[in-house]
């Protein structure tokens, strides 16, 4: 049933298949916001994740035909605390758009472990979109740098990315680092060659701070061996030890940053 003349759908349900199976016989036109949501009843019913509410994957661009749009482009996933959100973000007028969202109807104290779900159901729904920006804001904590690396080569055309978590960002930098190929030297046999504006914002104690930005220095000096660099680079630091501590340890780094990187801003919080 193609509904030609729809704008924006919106759907609730506590049966995410329900949902699942509505969709498989509808198609919306590529302009339709489309808004749906998965609620949740206790931890044991986390078994299927939000890309559950979709039809199967061949169903999906018959469903929202913009999933297949070259406009696609920019995708952000939120998983902190009981928000559990990816959205396509676009400003094409032009271009539908698609927010899943999980309600947890339950309280956790530890939602660290969520976030891999969430990257799974990122890769799931948009692994074959040639996404360019992407932005991740949450508990970063459970994410490995093999978890990390899977990101990253799912969307080799990365040129930006966003990441505000509660995580040391050493995964992130460890991935970008190790995925050179030893053999090769070319940008293009490194992940993510076109990545030019990373943004990251962490909270650092005394003890990971030097640790942090050893690698952070570390990953961009192999990079730039490549002719693979951000050309922006916005660190915020959430710091446990005394900001004049912490602005003397980071100036120390700020000399080979500003060789490596074309543009740096950096604050403290």
């Amino acid at each position: 049933m193609v509904l030609a003349r729809l704008v924006r759908l919106i759907i609730s349900s506590w049966d995410l298949f329900i949902v699942a199976a509505f969709l498989n016989r509808i198609s919306v036109p590529a302009t339709c916001d489309v808004v749906l949501y998965g609620d949740i009843a206790g931890d044991d019913d986390v078994v299927h994740t939000a890309s559950a509410l979709l039809p199967p994957a061949p169903a999906r661009t018959v469903t929202f035909p913009f999933l297949a749009s070259p406009t696609l482009t920019n995708v952000e996933l939120v998983v902190d605390g009981p928000i559990y959100r990816i959205k396509t973000l676009s400003d094409h007028p032009m271009h539908g758009s698609l927010a899943l969202h999980l309600i947890f109807h339950f309280s956790l104290d530890d939602w660290d472990g969520f976030f891999d779900r969430g990257v799974a159901d990122l890769l799931d729904v948009f692994g074959a979109v040639p996404l360019t920006r992407l932005s991740f804001v949450g508990h970063l904590d459970g994410l490995s740098t093999e978890d990390w690396s899977g990101v990253l080569l799912a969307f080799p055309k990365l040129d930006t990315l966003h990441i505000f978590g509660r995580d040391s960002m050493s995964h992130l930098w460890t991935a970008l680092k190790d995925g050179l190929k030893d053999d090769l030297d070319a940008a293009a046999d490194v992940l993510c060659p076109h990545l030019r504006v990373v943004e990251t914002q962490a909270p650092l104690s005394l003890d990971t701070l030097h640790a942090a930005l050893d690698l952070l220095v570390d990953c961009l000096e192999e990079r730039a061996a490549r002719e693979s660099w951000p050309q922006f680079l916005r660190l915020r630091f959430f710091s446990e030890c005394q900001e004049d501590t912490t602005i003397s340890i980071v100036q120390v780094y700020i000399p080979r940053l500003e060789a490596l990187v074309e543009e740096i801003v950096y604050a403290y919080v």
